[in-house]
């Protein structure tokens, strides 16, 4: 008796470390506050395992079954935007700005800097957007190990 091949298909998850961003979330002066503005994210970093389709949902607050949180066809953001939204001056990005395995963003290490810096100056703003770009960017949707991908932006 023939049975044929099991279609089965293969995953991989990544293990980030969480160490640096769990030494960021510290600086949250008002984790209810931090809450109501920017979700259950928080709660991410003392996870261990990948989220499901509906822990995603369930964090981000979006309904799984009724819209698509990201279809690939949203207009590509302007660098002046990416500069505003993370407080950074041009040149700054400009500087850390590569491209790795095809993709272009920034090193982590360089956002977690930023952030740090941010914090102890008091400037929980300007804070609080590095952080959550960082959560997202190696934590709910990591390409590659140490870095936050974006679009692809002109920063000249």
């Amino acid at each position: 008796m023939d049975y044929g091949r099991r279609n089965t298909k293969k995953y991989s998850f990544r293990c980030h470390d969480l160490k640096e961003l769990r030494k960021l979330a510290f600086f949250v002066l008002y984790p209810l506050d931090f809450k109501q503005r920017h979700g259950k994210l928080l709660s991410i970093l003392s996870a261990d395992l990948v989220p499901t389709l509906e822990e995603y949902s369930h964090l981000l607050g979006i309904p799984v079954s009724t819209r698509m949180p990201f279809s690939g066809l949203e207009e590509i953001p302007r660098s002046s935007i990416i500069v505003e939204a993370l407080h950074l001056k041009k040149f700054e990005i400009k500087a850390h700005w590569m491209k790795k395995g095809g993709l272009f963003g920034l090193p982590s290490i360089f956002l977690i800097k930023e952030a740090t810096t941010f914090s102890q100056a008091g400037s929980m703003d300007a804070f609080e957007a590095i952080f959550m770009l960082l959560i997202y960017g190696l934590t709910l949707f990591p390409n590659i190990d140490g870095f936050v991908d974006v679009m692809p932006l002109d920063f000249s």
